[in-house]
């Protein structure tokens, strides 16, 4: 198994919605997909940018076009991977990204799903919807098809109604603030109804309730569900990195230390010791970048709202705002690479016995961790 293949079959749920383990003890009512073949494969995010490139002071990766307006690509795509034998993803299979021009084509021929524009079908309306999710976490997916009005079985958003208005608590107390803001208000029990009202709106544009707040923000009808969703989205991966900044750092500071290098190092040769050395350095930086990147869009977003809520300027926050969608896919491409590098240092040291692994196994976790930190979405295939 190549360390790109071992990267998707062991991905964290926030880049992988593996539908193969999902719908294998379901009924076949109750599996995602009609087509059965689709039913087999793991769907995934793969970064459309260098998510570890080191920012400049002016340009974030992954928005230099996206701002500008030059190209309508999003930073990430979503690509289907379709095992040669559906008991072992191990022995590989064929990954198609969705926007490719031959993707009818080679979902026929891959899949056995013939994809029709003129009647409607139901295993592609719920492709398109996982393609227009940035980020495959269980809340964001679950959002997403109570949004769209399409059914899916809870088995694929493993999160509970309780972990959900958790996080739309989280969301609104960030969002009180800006209502009373927004409205001139004062008093605490007009700012919490309106609030709670207004988070209608975020997760309903088409609410009744939603009119005067998209008017005071100077959004547009026709834009709101798309600027409120992203807006939700960032809220969200807000607090996802916020929970996920010490296990990265832990991370990081294990790379910097003697523990991350081989438990026989000393039996290495100089060649050995180098490429380990270079391979550490390489992933640790990288680590570094991707984290500095989301924190320069949350900083943003940061300095945007404290601009409205502490100084009375609510154009730094509009204009955040119309962004929002872009800020949302580009944030959405880091938060899962960095889930993904934790999450495979996570699993070798779990297998490991003490504290440092060998140097066969210390340099396949870096290899798979360099795979996921290098990926782009800029090839046609992808080597499975």
């Amino acid at each position: 198994m190549n360390p790109t293949l071992e990267s998707v079959v062991f991905a964290s749920p926030s880049v992988a919605l593996k539908v193969n383990q999902l719908s294998r003890d379901l009924a076949k009512e109750n599996q995602l997909f009609e087509n059965q073949t689709l039913n087999t494969t793991i769907i995934f995010k793969y970064p459309n940018f260098d998510a570890a490139q080191a920012p400049s002071e002016d340009i974030i990766p992954g928005l230099e076009d996206f701002l500008a307006d030059k190209t309508e690509k999003k930073p990430i795509r979503t690509a289907i991977f379709v095992p040669k034998d559906a008991k072992d993803v191990r022995l590989g299979g064929f990954g198609i990204f969705m926007d490719d021009d031959k993707f009818p084509e080679l979902s026929e021929r891959y899949l056995g799903f013939k994809i029709d524009k003129t009647i409607r079908q139901p295993d592609a309306e719920k492709l398109a919807i996982l393609e227009n999710c940035p980020s495959f976490d269980p809340f964001l997916v679950k959002e997403a098809f109570d949004l769209a009005g399409t059914p899916i079985d809870q088995s694929y958003v493993t999160i509970s109604e309780e972990e959900a208005q958790q996080v739309r608590g989280l969301i609104q107390a960030k969002l009180k603030p800006i209502v009373a803001k927004a409205l001139n208000l004062s008093h605490e029990g007009k700012i919490e109804n309106s609030s709670r009202q207004f988070l209608e709106t975020i997760w309903d544009p088409q609410a009744e309730t939603g009119a005067h707040f998209i008017a005071a923000f100077g959004i547009g009808i026709g834009d709101a569900p798309k600027v409120f969703s992203a807006w939700k989205g960032v809220a969200y991966f807000d607090n996802e990195f916020n929970q996920r900044q010490s296990e990265s750092r832990q991370l990081v500071a294990w790379l910097k230390s003697d523990a991350s290098s081989p438990s026989d190092y000393a039996k290495l040769s100089t060649q050995e010791k180098q490429q380990i050395d270079m391979f550490r350095k390489s992933v640790t930086s990288k680590i570094l970048n991707v984290s500095n990147n989301i924190s320069l869009i949350l900083n943003r977003y940061q300095q945007s709202y404290r601009a409205f809520i502490d100084h009375d300027r609510p154009k730094e926050f509009q204009k955040f705002l119309m962004g929002a969608e872009k800020y949302y896919w580009t944030l959405g491409g880091c938060n899962g690479v960095l889930a993904q590098v934790i999450g495979t240092w996570k699993r070798y040291m779990k297998a490991a016995t003490g504290t440092r692994l060998n140097y066969e196994v210390n340099e396949r976790m870096l290899k798979v961790c360099d795979a996921i930190l290098r990926a782009r979405g800029e090839d046609k295939q992808i080597a499975l």
